[in-house]
């Protein structure tokens, strides 16, 4: 029968290297062809097992198992399903991007920083994953590379806001803000990278804002980490394209989410400031009221994991559209003074 410890080294070799090359995970695979292998090794037929896989040989199968693995092999060569990773998909923008990727024909696994509090979504598989911790990216990259082989896009959702005047957040609040919106979509670029230039293709879409190329007065540190995304995502672009993999935007304007209801309060509140900030605030809100839902933002996802020629930047909506061309044509007095006016802000 061969020796049992030679074979299962084999075998394992066989299903990452076919997992890798198909998309359908070395776990997935082992699982499918399972019964196949249980009846070779029943039938003392083992030694001869792996050339027949690459063959289907009835002559060692029989008809009922070489036609059981020949349907399995061109399960195989046509499954090309690629393979979504959405960060922040328990809720808001991510819930519906991992969504709308699936009905785009994506394999999705969508993660939140405790996987085990998330309402199941149908062809989602979730995984925990704070993108604030090293350990925690480099965990949760490599089970999805593990189970599925590849990934074709990373979707860079997780994030969170911040409200207060600039003099009213601590650097301290200011890092713990970056250490999410901007650190963590680099810690989860230098994981999934090596995999997307390995494979010769990928997409990395970074979630953006409007506020990645306006001024938001009262929310400067959200501002900045956007601001932040926006360059850094450009100059990736320029760096990863000669390896087939590119780096695109996607720039919501007020979408609506529990945004407000999630974003940090300043923690060094000042009277200075509180009238104005108290105004925004009661601004913002409305604004999130009557925004996008959050499936127009998702639209522009798939928009930019699956455009044949993607543009670097996508804007999500027509209030989003709106203020990108105005920041283009409007000369910069007349912009100042119409965010000044926005903001019930003194002239």
């Amino acid at each position: 029968m061969g020796h049992p410890g030679l074979l299962a080294r084999q075998l394992s070799l066989v299903f990452n290297r076919a997992g890798a090359r198909t998309g359908i995970g070395a776990a997935r695979l082992t699982g499918l062809i399972a019964p196949t292998v249980a009846t070779l090794l029943a039938g003392n037929k083992a030694p001869q097992f792996l050339p027949a896989l690459a063959y289907g040989n009835r002559s060692v199968y029989g008809e009922e198992e070489t036609d059981r693995f020949l349907r399995l092999r061109e399960h195989m060569m046509t499954t090309t399903r690629p393979l979504a990773l959405v960060t922040g998909a328990s809720s808001g923008i991510g819930k519906e991007a991992a969504l709308a990727l699936v009905a785009a024909g994506f394999d999705v696994v969508g993660t939140s920083r405790d996987s085990s509090r998330v309402t199941p979504l149908d062809g989602v598989t979730f995984l925990d994953l704070d993108v604030a911790r090293d350990a925690s990216v480099t965990a949760a990259v490599q089970e999805v590379i593990e189970r599925f082989g590849r990934i074709d896009v990373l979707v860079n959702n997780a994030g969170v806001g911040s409200l207060g005047a600039a003099e009213e957040t601590s650097v301290a609040q200011a890092q713990a803000v970056f250490d999410t919106n901007v650190f963590g979509v680099m810690r989860m670029v230098n994981e999934v990278l090596p995999h997307m230039r390995a494979q010769g293709r990928g997409r990395i879409i970074n979630i953006s804002s409007v506020l990645g190329f306006t001024p938001q007065p009262y929310m400067a540190v959200y501002a900045a980490s956007k601001h932040a995304i926006e360059g850094y995502s450009e100059s990736l672009d320029h760096e990863v394209r000669e390896h087939g993999v590119r780096a695109l935007l996607v720039q919501p304007a007020y979408t609506r989410t529990g945004f407000e209801a999630n974003s940090a309060k300043p923690d060094t509140p000042l009277h200075a400031y509180a009238k104005r900030r108290q105004t925004v605030d009661r601004l913002m809100a409305e604004a999130i009221r009557d925004g996008d839902a959050p499936a127009v933002v998702a639209k522009a996802i798939v928009a930019a994991a699956t455009d044949a020629k993607p543009k670097l930047r996508y804007t999500a909506g027509p209030m989003a559209g709106r203020v990108s061309t105005l920041r283009r044509l409007v000369p910069a007095r007349a912009f100042d003074k119409q965010i000044r006016k926005i903001n019930r802000l003194a002239a």
